[in-house]
């Protein structure tokens, strides 16, 4: 349980309240001791396997955060694009700004001065 929920809190791989849950299942735990205290001295074992390692990792979570860094290979990777039309405009941009650049070099220093590769280039955005 423990192990789980510290370990989607980290991945962030789905939409799940992982702290929600493990806070809520250890307060509640708490809580039933209370409440019942003989429930401790019948089931120590049971309590003290589940407190103590959720106490050890909820210590090292915060002390050293680092340390429960997880990678996988599942973990959902950002782009950086919103949408498909976010990436249509930002690369249209980009094509535009090395468009311009490629034209206000001809302006300071005449088409003869681009490189083979520069004219190839300045084909390539003309016809699009």
């Amino acid at each position: 349980m423990i192990d789980y929920g510290l370990f989607g809190i980290k991945t962030q791989k789905d939409n799940i309240g992982h702290e929600a849950h493990l806070g809520g299942a250890l307060i509640g735990m708490l809580v039933a001791i209370i409440i019942q205290p003989s429930a401790l001295k019948e089931n120590y074992p049971t309590i003290i396997l589940i407190l103590l390692p959720s106490v050890f990792l909820i210590a090292l979570f915060i002390k050293k955060p680092h340390v429960l860094l997880i990678e996988t290979s599942f973990k959902k990777i950002p782009t950086k694009y919103y949408d498909i039309d976010h990436k249509y405009n930002e690369e249209k941009k980009n094509k535009e700004i090395e468009l311009d650049e490629l034209l206000e070099k001809i302006n300071k220093k005449g088409i003869y001065n681009l490189s083979k590769k520069e004219r190839q280039r300045l084909d390539e955005l003309s016809s699009q």
